[in-house]
């Protein structure tokens, strides 16, 4: 345990400080909170094979979320350092029900007789489970300085939201499971009031008018409903990987930060969705 702060950091204190980051990314520069979008920069950049939906400029539209990204990965690192994960305290109930299962080693974010390397080629961990805007050009010396001006903010706020997920154990596929069985209100206290407090920041942003460098509202784009099929499915489809995995792409990211490794196998599976996806999306129905 840290002598700085407690650990497990409270459900009302982490929800709140998780929901800030919402508020904090629009006065920053008007950017949506959404750290799936970078499974799709990633593809851009590394593999977009002529793809109509990789064809986009994750330079403007998405450095500064991949830098966000990176700064999950070093708020969890230091939050593991100062203060690394133990036995996380469950509900009785979770922990009869996780034995039950065969898994008896409950330290940690995840368990590691299913998430390890030595696990990976194994049926053992499946059946276990199913049972920038820039300015322009900028010359000489001032690049650097006009980067890190831009980036930097995003990196350190990531860096507080990775320390924050790790440090109330919110990554802890552990307390994923618990949630999902309800047996404890920790999870729902943090998503809750993240989410409220998201929420009445943005209002309070929207009373006021507040407007971005070019005079835009801050806000989000709306989104089209439709028929809600597509949001049907993709959510069962999320809430399936969330399940199995107990992360979704922030924690991965955390959790590979915190030092579960084999957690980057999960990573590889989302980019790999994220290609596919691209790859037959104007077949599917929108």
């Amino acid at each position: 345990m840290s002598p700085w702060f407690p650990h497990p950091l409270p459900w009302y204190v982490a929800g709140p400080l998780i929901g800030l980051i919402v508020p904090v990314l629009l006065l920053l520069g008007n950017r949506p909170f959404g750290i799936s979008s970078n499974l799709r920069h990633v593809c851009a950049a590394v593999a977009p094979c002529g793809i109509e939906y990789f064809k986009h400029d994750w330079k403007r539209v998405g450095l500064w979320n991949l830098v966000f990204l990176c700064g999950i990965f070093a708020g969890a690192m230091l939050a593991s350092q100062l203060a690394p994960p133990s036995v996380v305290s469950l509900s009785e109930r979770t922990v009869a029900a996780l034995k039950q299962l065969g898994l008896h080693d409950l330290t940690g974010l995840a368990p590691r007789e299913v998430f390890a390397w030595g696990s990976l080629f194994t049926l053992k961990g499946g059946v276990r489970i199913f049972r920038g805007r820039s300015g322009g050009n900028v010359p000489g010396a001032s690049v650097a300085a006009a980067v890190i001006r831009l980036v930097l903010p995003y990196f350190l706020l990531g860096t507080a939201f990775g320390f924050v997920i790790v440090e109330s154990e919110a990554v802890s596929w552990f307390r994923i499971q618990e949630m999902f069985r309800f047996d404890a209100f920790h999870m729902y206290g943090i998503l809750s009031t993240a989410v409220l407090t998201a929420a009445v920041s943005v209002l309070i942003i929207k009373r006021l008018g507040v407007r971005d460098g070019e005079g835009t509202p801050l806000g989000f784009p709306p989104k089209t409903l439709g028929s809600g099929v597509r949001y049907l499915a993709g959510g069962t489809a999320f809430g399936l990987g969330w399940a199995l995995t107990g992360a979704c792409p922030g924690p991965i990211i955390a959790l590979i930060g915190a030092g579960s490794t084999v957690m980057v196998v999960t990573l590889l599976s989302a980019l790999a969705g994220t290609w596919t996806y691209g790859f037959v999306r104007h077949r599917l129905p929108h």
